[in-house]
């Protein structure tokens, strides 16, 4: 099975993380891809982050990280002008830069951007950087999920990841979402029992 896969029944919802149970049911339908360790969280009572990388890697020495990160002070900032702050942080460190918005809109009725970037030279590790963002305003908090996958440093010209393998991330993001239970925000219903 490839690395990238995951099945969205298993749910990695940031409520989990929090110390004390959540008074709403709001919760990102998201998980790392299958086999992948994690290597660092930080759980405060207004921001939530975990990251993760392939088993074959490690906190030291990795290509490819996915970030979930849940922020309550943020649910006012539009998903749009998120990822455009990320954008500006990245221009700070990296050269030969191309961004792209994948997607803006709605998302299980709350206000959704998915942006593509692609760094040439990252001043900080001297490599290549291709980072799929995704932004989520939900009602509790702003959620960002990031997968940031490191290469050799290129310029604009040069073809950096395969079709398939963009297509594998699209598939992968295109499934996270937030619900909350109620008519407005449904939450996929449970797969039936076999008997």
């Amino acid at each position: 099975m490839n690395r990238f896969a995951f099945s969205i029944c298993c749910l990695l919802s940031f409520v989990a993380f929090a110390q004390e149970p959540e008074p709403h049911s709001e919760r990102l339908l998201a998980e790392p891809p299958i086999e992948w360790q994690q290597i660092y969280s930080l759980n405060t009572d207004k921001t939530r982050l975990v990251d993760f990388v392939p088993g074959n890697e490690s906190d030291s020495d990795w290509k490819t990280k996915v970030s979930f990160e849940s922020h309550q002070s943020l649910t006012e900032v539009d998903p749009i002008t998120i990822l455009m702050g990320e954008l500006d942080q990245t221009r700070q460190s990296c050269e030969n830069i191309e961004s792209f918005n994948l997607y803006s809109g709605l998302e299980n009725n709350y206000p959704t951007s998915v942006r593509l970037t692609f760094c040439g030279e990252n001043a900080h590790t001297g490599e290549g950087e291709v980072t799929i963002s995704k932004a989520i305003q939900a009602d509790h908090y702003l959620y960002l999920v990031k997968l940031l996958h490191r290469v050799k440093a290129f310029t604009s010209n040069t073809k950096v990841v395969t079709e398939e393998q963009m297509a594998i991330w699209s598939d992968y993001f295109g499934q996270i979402k937030v619900c909350d239970d109620s008519s407005e925000h449904p939450c996929p219903s449970e797969p039936a029992s076999s008997k």
